[in-house]
C-alpha cells in the first residue's frame, strides 16, 4: 500500500489568518488611491485633457485593490474550513476505529457463556 498523506492543520489555520491578515494591505493602498485623486484644478488647462483618464486609472486600481482584498478572505476562508474539514475527518476517524477497536476486543455474542459466571465488564 501507498505511504498516504499527512496534512499539518496547524499550517492550514496560520496559513489563513496570514491571509486574513494580509487584507490590511490592499484596503491601506486603497485608502491612499484616494487620497491621490487631486482636483480639477491642481491640472491647470492642458492637464485637464488628462485628468478623465487619471480619475478613470484611479478607479480601475481602487476596483482591483478590493478584489484583491476579497480574494484574501476567499482565501482565508477556504483554508479555514479545509482545517475545519481535516480536524472533523480526524476526530471522525478517531471515533471509528475505536468503535472497530471494540468490537474486537469485545467477545463475540456467539461467544457469551450463558453458563457460569457472568464474563468481566459485563
Amino acid at each position: 500500500m501507498g505511504g498516504g498523506h499527512e496534512v499539518v492543520v496547524k499550517a492550514l489555520r496560520a496559513y489563513s489568518g496570514r491571509l486574513n491578515g494580509d487584507i490590511a494591505v490592499p484596503k491601506e493602498v486603497s485608502g491612499l488611491v484616494g487620497s491621490s485623486d487631486v482636483g480639477d484644478k491642481s491640472w491647470g488647462v492642458v492637464g485637464i485633457f488628462v485628468k478623465g483618464k487619471y480619475t478613470e486609472m484611479l478607479g480601475d486600481l481602487n476596483d482591483l485593490l478590493t478584489e484583491m482584498a476579497n480574494g484574501l478572505q476567499a482565501a482565508s476562508e477556504k483554508f479555514s474550513g479545509a482545517a475545519n474539514a481535516y480536524d472533523g475527518h480526524e476526530e471522525d476517524s478517531k471515533q471509528l476505529l475505536g468503535q472497530v477497536l471494540k468490537l474486537l476486543t469485545d467477545p463475540a455474542p456467539s461467544r457469551t457463556p450463558t453458563m457460569g459466571p457472568a464474563p468481566k465488564g459485563s
